[in-house]
């Protein structure tokens, strides 16, 4: 599956209460990312993209980057 016209997800790494997180192929810039793909029904995908936006000006070495973040056919992820 091609998200975003960028992110090919390849294979499912973990599951949680709201979505899924992948493996994926940044198509764009050819490096390895992971992705949070929100289900659909998610109650609080403006939070998960509020929060990701903060986390985007983090550079604490100890957490990770938030390197995108938006909708995309309906499916809200965060890579």
């Amino acid at each position: 599956m091609l998200l975003a016209g960028r992110y090919r997800l390849t294979e499912p790494i973990a599951e949680g209460a709201g979505g899924t997180y992948w493996l994926a192929h940044d198509e764009k810039l050819a490096r390895t990312v992971g992705v949070l793909l929100l289900d659909r029904s998610h109650p609080d995908a403006e939070r998960v993209l509020a929060a990701a936006r903060a986390g985007s000006e983090t550079a604490d070495p100890r957490l990770l980057r938030v390197l995108d973040a938006a909708v995309s056919g309906g499916r809200t992820y965060v890579v």
